[in-house]
């Protein structure tokens, strides 16, 4: 696993630009770089009310969450108040695992519209 921003029970990312959305832990930021092993199950954390939390898997053939298969290139927005559990097939899948406050989501989402 591999931290970009944000953590992970005691597995931290370097420390975030004092002014980036990541200083402030009130907005969860997190970006996570996940591989598994062949026939692996991973738990994703569950998060405050009100934060978005997406899977991105791009690499691998195959990834179950909640029994539903889910195939490369695509998203999965998850509840973020429950742990979520994903499972690894044959191959060694790597996705992405992402999450931010709404309101981090809207300032961002409305800087790329000016």
């Amino acid at each position: 696993m591999r931290i970009i921003a944000g953590n992970i029970g005691d597995i931290k990312a370097p420390a975030p630009a004092p002014d980036s959305w990541a200083a402030d832990e009130i907005n969860e930021v997190a970006i996570w770089l996940i591989k598994l092993e062949t026939q692996f199950q991973v738990s994703i954390p569950a998060a405050s009310y009100g934060i978005n939390r997406s899977l991105y898997f791009y690499k691998g053939s195959t990834l179950k969450i909640a029994d539903i298969e889910i195939h490369p290139y695509h998203s999965v927005d998850l509840l973020p108040e429950e742990k979520t559990f994903v499972q690894n097939g044959q191959t060694l899948p790597t996705f992405c695992c992402y999450k931010e406050s709404q309101l981090t989501n809207r300032l961002f989402s409305m800087v790329h519209l000016l």
